[in-house]
């Protein structure tokens, strides 16, 4: 049997877009997603993603829902696997918040956790400033971003849209 997929929504809910990784993963879950992609687990880790990762006690293939600030325009979407995350992070932070991804996953690795493979899914704020409500842009974009994810969760998990 395949490794679980862990699907773990980052961000702060109280920073406007940089909840989009929180948000995203709320609408898949009511959805019904991880019933539909079988071995899936969706979490919402808010700012604490290296602590969900620190948790984890069987080998998992990760997939991280996040906002970046990688300069590009706003709502622009990103797919990068482990290799794509470490280059893209020479020389910049692959962030918005207090810790990398890539440092994440290398403590979680040190820690025990065993990640068989890791992907970003990402998508450039709007804006990014005290507010409990994602921008109207973010928020136009939510039901297109809720089905990019889903489509690759349900990749993962080798099934096709729905099948």
């Amino acid at each position: 049997m395949a490794s679980k997929l862990l699907v773990i929504g980052a961000g702060n809910i109280l920073m406007g877009d940089d909840g989009i990784g929180v948000r995203i993963v709320r609408e898949l879950k009511e959805s019904g997603v991880e019933r539909e992609a079988g071995n899936a687990e969706l979490v919402d880790a808010g700012t604490s993603a290296l602590d969900v990762l620190m948790e984890c006690d069987e080998p998992v293939r990760l997939l991280v829902i996040d906002a970046v600030a990688a300069g590009k325009p706003p709502g622009t979407v990103y797919k990068f696997d482990r290799g794509q995350i470490a280059r893209a992070m020479q020389g910049a932070g692959f962030s918005l918040h207090d810790i990398s991804l890539l440092d994440s996953l290398k403590l979680a690795e040190m820690g025990g956790a065993e990640i068989e493979s890791a992907s970003f899914l990402g998508v450039e704020p709007f804006e990014v400033k005290p507010s409990d409500k994602l921008s109207p842009g973010m928020e136009a974009l939510l039901p297109q971003l809720v089905e990019i994810a889903r489509r690759e969760i349900l990749a993962a998990a080798g099934r096709k849209d729905g099948d």
